[in-house]
């Protein structure tokens, strides 16, 4: 009789474990993209110019009155070179774990299951490139680098 109550003890424990563990929501990703005030990020999201020159984003997010949304502005520079090509402001959400930007002239990126990890954020564009973003103390890596 000991042994069945301990089986069902254990039992009740991995199905309460079960019940109470989760996946990240939605309000936790954006806060880990976002912070408390604002965090601007700095990589390679597979843009380029109309030529196909190469560029690199500083991008912004900062959350809205709740973290799974917000404001941003993305700043492309060219990699070769670190000359300013654009500003682009944006809006953003986080939908069912997916990170959606609406981009002031139209354009829309869809990030599938963003997240970040030691000061890195990573996902995957919706053409599949894969994205990752570095992120030192409120300041980008190659800002830091430049001074």
């Amino acid at each position: 009789m000991k042994t069945l109550k301990n089986y069902a003890f254990v039992l009740v424990t991995m199905m309460a474990m079960l019940c109470f563990s989760s996946c990240e929501d939605d309000e936790e990703r954006g806060f880990d993209i976002s912070g408390m005030y604002g965090k601007t990020w700095w990589g390679d999201m597979g843009f380029g110019d109309r030529r196909g020159e190469p560029l690199y984003s500083y991008i912004e997010f900062i959350s809205g009155a709740s973290s799974d949304h917000g404001v941003g502005t993305e700043e492309r520079r060219y990699q070769y070179d670190d000359a300013y090509y654009n500003t682009f402001k944006f809006d953003w959400e986080i939908q069912d774990g997916w990170s959606y930007l609406y981009y002031s002239d139209g354009d829309r990126l869809i990030i599938k299951y963003p997240s970040v990890s030691h000061n890195r954020f990573y996902g995957t564009a919706e053409d599949g490139f894969e994205i990752e973003l570095e992120w030192v103390d409120g300041r980008s890596v190659k800002k830091l680098d430049k001074k």
